[in-house]
C-alpha cells in the first residue's frame, strides 16, 4: 500500500533567508513528519508594499545553499513574475503532487488578516494550515476557525530587518558568505549605520572617485568602489561607542587613540565581525584610511586619496589634485599626507603616527 506523501509549503520573501526561517523549516519537518518541505520565494508579496531588496536570482541562489534531502526550493512564484497569491501556489502544488497531503506553513502575524487572503477558504480545503509563533498570538478562536496546527517551537529572535542593519550573523554561515561575496544589502546597511544624508553622500562620492582612480591605474574598480563606499560606515558613531566597540572586540588599549583614528578601526572591525567580506584588501584599506600604515599599497592609496578629493570636498587646489590623481596617484598621495600632517600637528600624535607622516610625505 502506497503511503501518502506529506509536503510542506513555506513561502516568503526570504530577503534574506535567516536562522529563524531555517529553524521553522526544520521544526515543521520534524513535528509534521514531512517527506519534503518546499521553500517558495515570492516574486512580490501581496501583503508587502516594498519589493525585495535583492534580485530573485540572488534569493534563489541563497536558498539553494541550504537545500537538504528534505528541504527543497521551488521557483514557481519567481517564474510567474507577478504578485504571488498563495492560492495560485497551492493549486500548483496540488497538480505537482496530486496524491499528497499539503501543509501550508505561515507565521502567526498572518492570522490577523488571513480571512482577507485571496480565496482563503479554498486554501483551507486544499492544504492543512500550520502556524508558527511570531509577534501575533495564536488564539483558540484561530485554531477553531481555521483548524490549524500550531508548531511547538521556541520563539526565535531572528528577523530580516536586523540583518539589513548589518548583522549577518543571524544568517546561516553559507548565506552570510554569499551575501558578503556579492556585496548584497550594502546600501541599506550603510544607510542605517550612517544615518546622515551628507555623510552617506560622501561615501558614495568616495566610492565613485575610488573606482575612477582604480580604472586609471589598472586596479580592480569594483573592489575600490566598495572600499570607498564602506570606509566611513561607522563614522557617525560617538567616540565612546567606537571605544567600547573596539574594547568588546579585544582591540586592546584604546585610550590613547585620537578621535580621528577611531572610525577607521571600528569600521574595519565592524566588517570583520558582521559582514564577512572575502576581500581582506578592502578591510585593510579601510583600516588605514585616516592614519596610514607603513606599507601603503595601491588600493590603500586610492581609498586615502579618494576620501580627501571626492566630489563635495572643497579646498584650494582640489580640482587640480583630482586631475593629477588620474595620472600620478603617488604624487597626490604625498601632497595629501603633508596636508594631514599639518592639520593634525597640534594634536598629541603618537611617535608612530608622526613617523608614518614622515615616511609617506
Amino acid at each position: 500500500m502506497n503511503t501518502i506523501q506529506k509536503i510542506g509549503i513555506y513561502g516568503g520573501s526570504f530577503d534574506p533567508f535567516h536562522k529563524g526561517h531555517q529553524s521553522v523549516a526544520q521544526t515543521a519537518i520534524e513535528q509534521l513528519n514531512l517527506d519534503e518541505l518546499y521553500l517558495v520565494p515570492a516574486w512580490q508579496n501581496p501583503t508587502k508594499k516594498n519589493s525585495p531588496l535583492v534580485t530573485s536570482e540572488h534569493r534563489l541562489k541563497m536558498l539553494d545553499l541550504v537545500k537538504t534531502n528534505k528541504i527543497k526550493v521551488s521557483d514557481f512564484e519567481i517564474r510567474a513574475q507577478k504578485v504571488s497569491y498563495t492560492i495560485d501556489t497551492i493549486n500548483y502544488f496540488v497538480k505537482k503532487f496530486p496524491n499528497a497531503q499539503l501543509f501550508l506553513i505561515i507565521g502567526s502575524d498572518n492570522l490577523k488578516f488571513f480571512h482577507k487572503w485571496k480565496n482563503y477558504e479554498q486554501i483551507l480545503e486544499l492544504a492543512q494550515l500550520v502556524v508558527y509563533q511570531r509577534d501575533y498570538r495564536i488564539s483558540k478562536s484561530h485554531i477553531n476557525k481555521y483548524k490549524l496546527i500550531s508548531l511547538i517551537a521556541k520563539p526565535l529572535n531572528f528577523n530580516s530587518t536586523e540583518i539589513r542593519q548589518g548583522n549577518l550573523n543571524q544568517c546561516p554561515a553559507e548565506i552570510s558568505s554569499y551575501i558578503a561575496k556579492n556585496f548584497l544589502y550594502i546600501d541599506v546597511i550603510l544607510k542605517y549605520q550612517i544615518n546622515n544624508g551628507e555623510r552617506l553622500k560622501h561615501c558614495y562620492n568616495t566610492a565613485k572617485m575610488a573606482a575612477s582612480l582604480a580604472k586609471a591605474h589598472n586596479s580592480d574598480a569594483k573592489i575600490a568602489y566598495y572600499a570607498g563606499l564602506l570606509h566611513d560606515i561607522t563614522k557617525t558613531w560617538e567616540p565612546e561607542k567606537h571605544r567600547l566597540f573596539l574594547e568588546n572586540h579585544h582591540f586592546g588599549d584604546v585610550s590613547k587613540l585620537l578621535n580621528y583614528q577611531l572610525h577607521q578601526l571600528s569600521a574595519a572591525q565592524f566588517l570583520k565581525s558582521n559582514y564577512p567580506l572575502p576581500y581582506p584588501e578592502i578591510v585593510r584599506a579601510i583600516e588605514c584610511h585616516t592614519s596610514l600604515c607603513h606599507q601603503m599599497n595601491l588600493l590603500d592609496k586610492i581609498v586615502y586619496v579618494s576620501d580627501k578629493i571626492a566630489i563635495g570636498r572643497r579646498f584650494e587646489g582640489v580640482q587640480q589634485l583630482r586631475k593629477l590623481a588620474l595620472e600620478d596617484i603617488d604624487a597626490v598621495f604625498k601632497i595629501l599626507v603633508k596636508q594631514s600632517a599639518q592639520l593634525h600637528k597640534e594634536e598629541k600624535n603618537s611617535d608612530e603616527q608622526n613617523e608614518l607622516y614622515k615616511i609617506h610625505s
